[in-house]
């Protein structure tokens, strides 16, 4: 009688994987159309999943961030399997992921690939682990991965023990990468898998490890509140100088930046601590700080930022954005503002930077678009995390008229010239102390890396004050795709005091709604 195991399909865009038993007349079959896979008699066979929307973007970083999008280009796979008793038995590296694996469908498109373990080589009778971790070639961890890779291979050969996956980095970028376990998959005295009824029990996920932010803004003031009134009236048709003081105007703006900055900063990532029972969005949502500070944190990330009237540097860039690369020509209506009235003006005025090259991604015209994936770290309790500021040299007015009002362009140490305070929107399900579980931030502890509950009502998460958490997206404006869409594109007016938005695309887990005042 043919026998069939079924199995979950690829669960959030990031991965499963899953353990088939080894009879010749069963196969195993995705329960959405399309994929059916023989298993061998003889072997065993573990069955890995990624879900993929996109595979086109690589960096350095194994792909930009440009949206709430929830792409990913993950090259390599590897898969660990630990006994009972912490030591490793088996490993295996799938190198070239995009190739090697074949398409499925699961809510659009997807990677599957079988890993066949001979009949020389099973499982022995018993329980195990499986844990895996998946990486791109570029990767900023590369130093990290190569050495867990290389220190799990021997330890397989050797029977040596176990152990998590960690990385340091030296700045603040982070990149995107994914990794999970399945806690207990049972071997029978035949060598066959002993599957469960609950599916989820036999299904490793892989989530993303770190956390993302993004900025999409338009309508960006270059001149501090209080300097507007006069150097508009120097920019003005009335005044004398008005041609020089456009010029030395855009001159100084051109250097002028938006930039993210952060009350805190990890430098080292662990991978563990999973929620294995989320399989998708909204369900079973955990807000798990997987990231810590090393013992060489202050040397490996430099602080070197403020917030608005501070002057300690103890703050941290989490990304700029240079408004000259959009902006080529300035502001050539002269109002004050960096957008779509610029745009508008004529051809070359506003345009994406050249050093995002050839990538099909699109913004609205007169939008800027910062972002970058973080390590996730904890709030600092009675502290705003994040604060968006416009950085540069203030423009400078001498003269005692209108008539005769001169720019004399930026002078003086760069400076904070505007501030937005980045809020959680008031009914963000991260907020609060007191909920049904309590306090439902987690963050991990060494040397077992087990996830230890956030205590004290000055550890709450706040509007203002909030951890940024593992596979959560904190976007502000909301761009759900790489490409430019006239229709669901909304970056944030920066000229009318709005709130900002920080959303999560459904194949993150969970969407922040941030505010900016």
């Amino acid at each position: 009688m043919r026998k069939q195991v079924l199995f979950g399909a690829a669960l959030l865009a990031l991965g499963t994987a899953v353990v088939s038993s080894c009879s010749k007349d069963e196969v195993v079959i995705d329960n959405t159309p399309g994929v059916e896979t023989p298993v061998e008699d003889g072997v065993q066979e573990i069955v890995l999943q990624v879900a993929n929307t996109g595979d086109e973007l690589t960096s350095r970083a194994g792909r930009p961030l440009y949206s709430a999008e929830a792409k990913q280009n993950i090259d390599n796979v590897f898969i660990v399997i630990v006994n009972e008793f912490g030591n490793v038995v088996k490993t295996n590296k799938i190198t070239d992921w995009m190739q090697v694996s074949a398409d499925y469908s699961t809510n659009g498109h997807g990677k599957q690939y079988t890993w066949k373990i001979p009949a020389a080589e099973l499982l022995a009778e018993g329980n195990y682990k499986v844990y895996a971790i998946g990486y791109s070639n570029e990767s900023a961890y590369q130093n990290s991965i190569n050495f867990y890779v290389s220190a799990m291979e021997s330890a397989a050969v050797s029977t040596g023990g176990f152990a998590k996956f960690t990385a340091l980095l030296t700045n603040i970028d982070a990149e995107e990468f994914f990794a999970g376990e399945i806690n207990e998959i049972t071997v029978g005295a035949g060598g066959e898998f002993e599957l469960t009824a609950n599916q989820t029990a036999n299904v490793l996920t892989l989530h993303r490890q770190v956390t993302g932010v993004t900025g999409y803004f338009i309508n960006v003031p270059t001149t501090t509140v209080a300097d507007r009134g006069i150097i508009m009236k120097a920019l003005s048709e009335t005044a004398t100088k008005k041609d020089g003081n456009r010029a030395a105007y855009n001159t100084a703006i051109a250097g002028y930046k938006l930039r993210l900055v952060a009350s805190n900063c990890n430098d080292q990532i662990v991978a563990a601590g999973f929620n294995s029972e989320f399989t998708t969005t909204d369900e079973n949502v955990k807000y798990i700080v997987n990231g810590l500070q090393s013992g060489s944190f202050s040397s490996n990330i430099t602080a070197g930022a403020n917030f608005s009237g501070e002057s300690d540097n103890s703050r941290y860039i989490v990304y700029e954005i240079s408004l000259g690369d959009w902006f080529p020509n300035g502001d050539v209506n002269n109002d004050g503002i960096l957008g779509e009235a610029d745009a508008n003006a004529g051809v070359n005025n506003w345009g994406k930077p050249s050093t995002m090259g050839d990538q099909t991604v699109g913004f609205q015209p007169g939008s800027v678009f910062g972002a970058n994936f973080l390590i996730p770290f904890l709030k600092k309790a009675g502290t705003k995390t994040l604060e968006l500021q416009l950085w540069g040299k203030a423009v400078s007015v001498s003269g005692t008229g209108e008539t005769d009002y001169e720019i004399s362009g930026g002078t003086g140490s760069e400076e904070i010239l505007r501030s937005w305070n980045i809020n959680l929107a008031s009914d963000d399900d991260q907020l609060g102390s007191t909920s049904v579980n309590g306090n439902f931030v987690w963050t991990l502890s060494s040397p077992n890396y087990e996830p230890i509950q956030i205590e004290g009502t000055t550890m709450a998460e706040e509007r203002t004050s909030y951890s940024l958490v593992r596979n959560h997206l904190y976007s502000v404006g909301e761009k759900g795709t790489d490409e430019w869409d006239p229709d669901t594109d909304e970056p944030e007016d920066l000229s009318k005091g709005q709130n900002l938005i920080l959303r999560v695309n459904d194949n993150w887990e969970l969407i922040h709604k941030m505010e900016v005042e």
